[in-house]
């Protein structure tokens, strides 16, 4: 939650009242200041929502990117093993056939 944007002083309303029209009686300057002040907080918490809305799609895009990362590195990882368990089995099947090489299997 952005703590600057709910602590800024709200700008006072534009006067409703110009030299060439009557001027407002006090309730009606009450309602026009009461509406004004709605609708810039009205803004403000939209404003808030969406940066809210923004910073949560931003971190679910670097969850599934983090997710991505750890399978690629998991796969990686299994790939590797079975990598090395052909080289043992190569590594076995060679000296095998050099000790025995009448027992040579095809």
């Amino acid at each position: 939650m952005l703590i600057s944007e709910q602590q800024s002083p709200s700008p006072s309303p534009p006067s409703p009242s110009s030299p060439s029209s009557p001027s407002l009686s006090e309730t009606e300057q009450f309602e026009y200041q009461f509406e004004y002040q709605l609708e810039n907080q009205l803004e403000k918490n939209e404003n808030i929502i969406d940066n809210q809305f923004e910073s949560i799609e931003q971190q679910f895009e670097q969850l599934q990117y983090q997710q991505q990362l750890e399978f690629q590195f998991e796969e990686g990882k299994r790939k590797s093993l079975l990598e090395h368990i052909q080289n043992l089995i190569d590594l076995y099947q060679t000296q095998y056939t050099c000790k025995f090489p009448f027992l040579e299997t095809q």
